[in-house]
């Protein structure tokens, strides 16, 4: 379904989580986790670098799907690799597809939850120039790339209607 945006929005459901692409036209894909401590939002503060995707900004954890894996599975093996933490009760938040000036193509992103607050003391930055805890009213400000802004702000509206 379109948004206002002009995005395709789509919800999860267990099957597509586990279903791997099978289309004849391989779509890029991405996983990010939406990493929560203490009720704060976990963001990494991007390496400021060529080559790579957003570079220094701030975003969540994670990264491109390997042909060889499902979304959820880049999910855990991104945030492993980054921080150094295992996200393996992460949940199934939500995906979109949009155009990925990196990939230069469609791209389909797919967000994961998680809490690691009782991980929290034990974690090591291993990519990025920092990780920092945010507010969702502190983080609202910080340079950072519009699909992140978007799943960060249905995050927390998510979360403020579960309360």
């Amino acid at each position: 379904m379109p948004s206002a945006t002009g995005a395709t929005i789509t919800g999860f459901s267990p099957s597509s989580v586990s279903e791997k692409t099978q289309s004849t036209t391989q779509i890029v894909q991405f996983a990010h986790a939406v990493l929560m401590c203490h009720g704060m939002y976990v963001l990494q503060h991007r390496d400021d670098k060529p080559g790579i995707a957003a570079p220094g900004v701030w975003a969540l954890f994670g990264g491109r799907v390997e042909n060889d894996e499902e979304p959820r599975e880049a999910a855990v093996r991104e945030v492993k690799e980054e921080l150094g933490v295992t996200i393996d009760d992460c949940e199934p938040f939500w995906t979109v597809e949009r155009y990925s000036d990196f990939a230069q193509s469609t791209a389909r992103y797919s967000f994961f939850e998680a809490d690691i607050t009782y991980q929290w003391g034990r974690h090591r930055l291993m990519e990025g120039q920092g990780v920092e805890r945010f507010t969702y009213d502190t983080l609202v400000s910080l340079p950072m790339f519009p699909v992140m802004r978007e799943v960060l702000a249905r995050h927390y509206a998510s979360a403020t209607r579960r309360q």
